[in-house]
């Protein structure tokens, strides 16, 4: 029942940030405050509660990017739902992965997006990328496995590389003649080469098959972009 009612209130809130006009920035700030401290009272569970913050601050961007207002709604709904999962004390380990996934994918292109349409300045988007991207790496794998404290300062130490790593993807993708959807979905498949291998590491299935099949797939998702770009 609780589920429901704090996911009644956050479609609420989407709903009116898509009809909010003037007041849309303020409705997504307390829409993000309202996930925070919901989250963080309710859940107990600090990862689960990061992903949760993270969703307003991708999903309230998104949804003043697109123009039609039945994608708006459609939208609108999904995040919802993801809310209510998250929410969930039934929520699997897959559902955080998949979650998280999207989170990341949605986030690395509006950034793009962004700084495409509105020329915002490196300075100003690097930090930006580093933030997120090493907040929602430690989020999502701490939400996947139990790690004890020592365990957790090793992943944050693996997260503060992959951040300054991903970061410096970015500006290469970003100099690249792609359009902000490719250019975030590259960047979303070398950020899930990183977290697949971080996570075979601190899981102890870290191999060297798994390596080479990590490495594989990220070469030949990367190929088939180029082609598929060079074609189009």
């Amino acid at each position: 029942m609780r589920n429901i009612f704090l996911s009644g209130i956050f479609f609420i809130l989407s709903e009116l940030f898509i009809s909010g006009g003037g007041f849309s920035f303020f409705i997504f700030i307390f829409a993000f405050l309202f996930a925070l401290s919901a989250s963080w009272y309710f859940l107990k569970n600090a990862p689960l509660a990061t992903m949760v913050s993270i969703l307003p601050v991708v999903q309230f961007p998104l949804l003043y990017m697109v123009v039609d207002g039945s994608n708006r709604h459609i939208i609108a709904i999904a995040s919802v739902f993801i809310f209510y999962l998250l929410f969930s004390s039934k929520i699997k380990k897959s559902h955080i992965i998949i979650i998280s996934f999207i989170e990341s994918l949605l986030a690395f292109s509006l950034i793009f997006s962004y700084q495409e349409f509105y020329e915002l300045s490196n300075w100003l988007v690097f930090p930006i990328v580093f933030f997120s991207s090493l907040v929602m790496f430690f989020a999502s794998i701490s939400a996947v496995l139990k790690l004890a404290f020592p365990l957790k300062m090793r992943l944050f130490y693996f997260s503060f590389t992959q951040a300054f790593i991903l970061t410096e993807f970015y500006w290469v993708i970003f100099k690249m003649p792609l359009n902000f959807l490719t250019s975030g979905f590259i960047l979303f498949v070398i950020y899930y080469s990183i977290w697949d291998i971080t996570i075979r590491y601190f899981a102890g299935n870290l191999t060297k098959k798994s390596l080479r099949s990590t490495a594989f797939f990220l070469l030949l998702i990367l190929v088939l972009i180029f082609i598929t770009v060079k074609l189009l």
